[in-house]
């Protein structure tokens, strides 16, 4: 049985994003479909939809403005949707709600995203308070198991490890999957970034291509439509 930990949430900004952790497993995903984790599936149009709109909130920050490669972003949105559609799956199941802190984020981003349109806002909504909705489902799930099993709630860092323990069995009942294109794999404490190539990038140029966090002079080097800023 697996288990899945999280690590906490912090600022509006793509390095914190890199933090999300995700899962993906192998398999055929039907032509369109970016992921589908148990009942619910993402299509590659609304992680494209959802790439562009979180863009336009990345743009709208002065902390995190600056040049992103559009293909950066979209691996990132991946990572985070993967995971909170099974976790809002096993809040379904649990009957749980997220708390206090992902009633707060959500609040707060609002607030300083008010200027922008309002399904903008939603769509950025779903990947900037993924971490701390999972956190929070960990947390409320470990809770109700760790009682089942006779033992005390105790604090948030022991719920939301036994909540990971109970996600992980989910994911193994139920099953993930991301278009292979993503080149993400779960290895049970977080996601790792693995390329499935058989050849291998050798000019600088081919190599940034192949980063998941290229350089600013290579992303100043694309095209419009393949860059965020």
């Amino acid at each position: 049985m697996r288990t899945v930990t999280w690590p906490r949430a912090a600022a509006l900004s793509i390095a914190g994003l890199a933090a999300l952790a995700t899962l993906s497993a192998c398999g055929e995903l039907h032509p369109g479909i970016a992921i589908t984790a148990g009942d619910e599936t993402v299509t590659l149009s609304q992680v494209d939809d959802i790439t562009r709109d979180f863009c336009t909130v990345i743009q709208s920050d002065e902390q995190s403005r600056s040049r992103y490669a559009m293909e950066t972003i979209r691996r990132h949105v991946v990572q985070a949707l993967a995971t909170r559609v099974a976790a809002e799956q096993l809040a379904d199941e649990y009957a749980v709600e997220p708390g206090a802190d992902y009633a707060e984020q959500v609040k707060l981003y609002e607030t300083n995203l008010a200027a922008l349109p309002d399904d903008v806002v939603a769509d950025a909504l779903d990947v900037l308070t993924a971490q701390t909705y999972i956190q929070d489902v960990l947390e409320e799930v470990g809770a109700i198991a760790r009682a089942q099993e006779g033992l005390s709630p105790t604090n948030p860092t022991d719920t939301a490890a036994k909540g990971g323990e109970v996600l992980g069995a989910w994911i193994d009942e139920h099953g993930v999957e991301v278009d292979p294109r993503f080149d993400l794999v779960f290895t049970g404490a977080g996601i790792e970034s693995v390329r499935k190539d058989t050849s291998y990038p050798v000019s600088d140029f081919a190599q940034q291509a192949m980063a998941d966090e290229p350089s600013d002079e290579f992303v100043g080097s694309l095209p419009p439509s393949q860059r965020c800023g």
